[in-house]
């Protein structure tokens, strides 16, 4: 019973962020790449995270906000090279991470899983 509660949630939680995505919400409040640019490789570890996490080297990211998945903004953090994002006060469970440049455009977005 637990797990089915679980997945309706997962699936509800997915259908709430992806709908937010499209109708302009707050995860798509930046603007979107063109499908002809191409998306920049980042990486985020260790993931999952335990109490902080890394990225990989990128000189395009200058904000990085972590979402529940219900398209809540939950963090907000500048890009800064080679630092370390603490996320120990969080719950366990998983995040959405997005990658904006300085044009507030969205790089990528990834999930990022807690414990």
């Amino acid at each position: 019973m637990r797990q089915i509660l679980l997945l309706t949630l997962f699936l509800l939680s997915t259908c709430t962020v992806m709908t937010a995505q499209l109708s302009g919400g707050p995860i798509a409040e930046a603007t979107r790449r063109k499908p002809n640019e191409r998306a920049t490789e980042i990486k985020i570890y260790p993931n999952p995270v335990v109490n902080n996490f890394n990225i990989t080297e990128n000189d395009e990211i200058q904000t990085i906000i972590l979402f529940n998945l219900v398209g809540k903004e939950i963090k907000r953090f500048s890009y800064v090279s080679g630092q370390q994002y603490y996320v120990g006060d969080l719950p366990k469970g998983m995040y959405l991470t997005q990658f904006v440049d300085k044009g507030k455009r969205v790089i990528s977005t990834q999930r990022m899983n807690k414990r």
